[in-house]
């Protein structure tokens, strides 16, 4: 950049002006450094700014001081500057459609720096991307405004023309990629009590994000700046099930005190709340140094002696003991910006640079410094990993990575248990890296004005969601320490602990019944099948609403729709997800503390028992759950796939024409599945005599032989209903004259078959 800089003053048109476009300040200050070091350069260019003749290097960006703004913008008349030419190192700032005078040349690095917020931690951060097409030719065109002009680009035509992207035809809307939080908090200030307001009130450009600024107001509570106004969160005039609840965009703030104290501070609210709960000089000068650089605009991030550390205590400790009587520059911007915040700063800041021996209390406070501001990012080491960094878990619930240092960086190469994480960045792996931390120990974190000691009742998955009780101090997601409680939880607590899981598994019916046994989960299919054929052929109506809510959960046929709890049985209202749920939700409630678990809650019983004794009464007799076979065998009836079904062996039903039927007054025909002796299936039907007559005849002929031993008579309707061979039907034929049975017959032979063997 500074040879490209030294051939523009050259090439410059009318030997005018040169405007220089980097993407911030960090840039800037360090492109002006290279031209003032390099003293051979900087004779041949001729900059000098104690020479009337000389060249003089100006650096133009937004957090500059408003009066040394107006001498680039608005320069002295040209008589008084003589033939005095300018280097002008500027950020974006000078896109803008404002004129600089003199300018002929603008020396282009096609780059810019642009927003981000952190998704995963919320954190904002600058990244260097490349400018859009558009704002090239905007920076161009700043050249020779009032005469003829030259642009000088330090990339290749191809580049910018080509389709790899790395220029888009127009820069994203920076409010789109901005961390809201700042403006957040001046609209709250403002009168813009919510998001509705804010999106409805504000004549923006372009919109900001609904999640954006969602996010900016959840960190703004949890800093302290806003605090939520009452007002009634759910419209209790209506019934349970349909109550409306408010969306958070119309949830109302306003603002604390706290907030408009940081409000005034050009910072931002993260930092400003660490200086503004500073609680001694020591935490005061903490925090104001570490603003200084962290704080983008100050373009300080590379300050601190020169030195960049991940960890920020070594940085701090530099800034502070190199600057004293003699200042370097970082010495006097840290003061330019402790002024900007406060007297009190700026004096607490100069104190400490004059006597050293402060400086190991400003280190040590650094962590408590820093706290309230970034109570959200505090990180626990979780463990080594395999890369040679170190995992943690953050208070706002999502991990991040420390990378192990590398060459003669001054990091400790051993990690530190617990700190404060202040800057990240998204890793080639799509994983959140620290860059910037301060080190905190957990005695601090254990204070009862940092962390949260409460009871915290939860469940065991793997032992059937078994309720538990543990005592815990957190912070955020962290947990610092775990006990058992001294006394179990109650009731209420081990039944909103249960509902919990139950929610976080999907639903009441995804919950309970995994855990039923194979015989229950049979028994509750056929409930549920029984209470929907009684809904549709009954008389009666106020069946309970919980099996409709099953059939909309469980998206029974498709279908979202069910019977009122109150309405007749024709009467089909459409039911939400939401309203089901809640209905199942009710239903369960009252069993879930005294079973203690979800694999002690049977579905099947509650679901039966909501049934009035009446109504179980009526569905045992229209809808059984077992029919009597001529044989006087008793055949389950199951109902599981819409119409009631029952298998039995062909035998079972000899010498009857009687179709089993069920329903009020035998509305609904049963499908027999006729089996072999072996179990196979031979025909199904609802028609008996139709099978006799024409289906039976085929059936004996092909498995007579098959199954000699069974009866298969040719005259089926003549032979006696019976499920065993022919020879135990001869044999118990025998018995019966002798006047025992058969099993009787078995017990005096096994009985003298020991008495031989004595």
């Amino acid at each position: 950049m500074a040879n490209a800089i030294e051939d523009a003053m050259t090439l410059a048109p009318n030997n005018g002006d040169v405007l220089v476009f980097l993407p911030g300040v960090k840039e800037i200050k360090n492109v002006r450094r290279e031209l003032l070091e390099d003293s051979s350069r900087r004779r041949r260019m001729g900059i000098d700014d104690d020479d009337d003749d000389g060249v003089e290097l100006l650096t133009l960006y937004g957090s500059l001081p408003k009066q040394e703004q107006d001498y680039v913008v608005f320069p002295p008349p040209q008589e008084s500057l003589k033939n005095r030419r300018r280097i002008i190192l500027s950020s974006p700032i000078a896109e803008a459609s404002l004129t600089l005078q003199g300018v002929t040349c603008v020396v282009d690095s096609g780059l810019r720096r642009e927003p981000r917020c952190d998704v995963d931690t919320g954190m904002p951060k600058l990244v260097t991307v490349r400018c859009s097409r558009a704002s090239a030719k905007q920076r161009a065109g700043r050249a020779g405004r009032l005469q003829p002009g030259l642009c000088v680009r330090i990339y290749s035509e191809q580049e910018f023309l080509g389709g790899d992207n790395k220029f888009m035809d127009h820069s994203m809307p920076e409010i789109w990629s901005s961390d809201l939080t700042p403006m957040t908090l001046l609209l709250i200030d403002w009168g813009c009590g919510s998001i509705v307001d804010v999106m409805e009130n504000v004549p923006f450009v372009d919109r900001p994000k609904v999640e954006d600024l969602n996010r900016a107001f959840e960190l703004l509570v949890n800093l302290g700046a806003v605090e939520q106004q009452q007002q009634q969160l759910v419209d209790t005039t209506m019934p349970t099930t349909k109550k409306k609840k408010l969306k958070k965009e119309e949830y109302r703030y306003k603002i604390t005190n706290h907030g408009r104290v940081i409000s005034k501070m050009p910072i931002h609210p993260r930092l400003a709340t660490a200086i503004a709960k500073a609680s001694s000089s020591s935490m005061l000068v903490a925090s104001v140094t570490a603003a200084f650089l962290l704080d983008d605009e100050t373009g300080s991030r590379g300050g601190g002696g020169g030195i960049f550390t991940t960890d920020l205590a070594p940085r701090v400790h530099e800034l502070l003991l190199n600057n004293g009587h003699m200042m370097t520059q970082d010495g006097k911007n840290l003061i330019k910006f402790a002024s900007r915040v406060s007297k009190e700063a700026r004096e607490a800041v100069q104190r400490v640079m004059e006597h050293k021996e402060s400086i190991p209390d400003v280190i040590a406070s650094l962590g408590e410094a820093l706290l309230p501001g970034y109570i959200d990012l505090v990180a626990q080491k979780r463990g080594d990993a395999s890369y040679g960094g170190s995992t943690y878990m953050l208070s706002l619930g999502r991990s991040a990575r420390l990378d192990k240092p590398r060459g003669n960086s001054s990091n400790s190469d051993a990690a530190p248990n617990f700190a404060i994480v202040l800057d990240t960045s998204t890793g080639d792996d799509g994983k959140t890296r620290i860059r910037s931390y301060v080190t905190i120990h957990d005695g601090i974190l254990r204070r009862e004005d940092v962390s949260v000691e409460k009871d915290v009742v939860f469940t065991v998955p793997s032992r059937g969601h078994e309720v538990r009780a543990r005592r815990v101090r957190t912070v955020g997601a962290l947990e610092l320490s775990s006990v058992p409680t001294p006394t179990p939880p109650s009731p209420d607590d081990v039944a909103g602990a249960l509902l919990d899981a139950i929610r976080s598994i999907g639903g009441v019916y995804k919950a309970l019944y995994p855990y039923l046994s194979n015989e229950k989960k049979t028994l509750m299919d056929n409930l549920r099948s029984r209470v929907r054929l009684g809904r549709t052929f009954s008389s009666a109506g106020g069946w309970p609403a919980c099996f409709a809510a099953l059939d909309v959960t469980t998206n029974w046929n498709g279908k979202s729709s069910s019977a009122n709890d109150d309405s007749n049985d024709d009467d089909i209202i459409t039911m939400s997800m939401d309203e089901a749920e809640d209905i199942l939700e009710t239903l369960v409630e009252p069993w879930l503390a005294p079973a203690g678990s979800l694999k002690n809650v049977d579905l099947h019983d509650i679901l039966l028992g909501s049934m009035a004794t009446e109504q179980q009464y009526q569905l045992d007799n229209d809808f059984p759950t077992f029919i009597k076979a001529p044989d006087s065998s008793n055949i389950p009836i199951s109902y599981s796939t819409g119409t009631p079904t029952a298998s039995a062996k062909l035998q079972q039903f000899f010498g009857t024409l009687d179709s089993p039927r069920v329903g009020p007054q035998g509305a609904m025909p049963v499908t027999l599945s006729l089996l072999s002796p072996g179990g196979k299936l031979l025909a199904q039907t609802v028609d008996l005599p139709f099978f006799w007559k024409e289906t039976y005849p085929t059936v004996r002929a092909e498995n007579r032989g098959r199954y000699a031993k069974h009866p298969w008579p040719e005259n089926p309707l003549s032979a006696v209903a019976t499920r065993h061979t022919k020879k135990y039907e001869a044999a118990s034929a025998v018995t019966s004259k002798e006047g025992g049975t058969i099993d009787k017959r078995k017990e005096k032979r096994a009985s003298k078959k020991k008495k031989r063997k004595r």
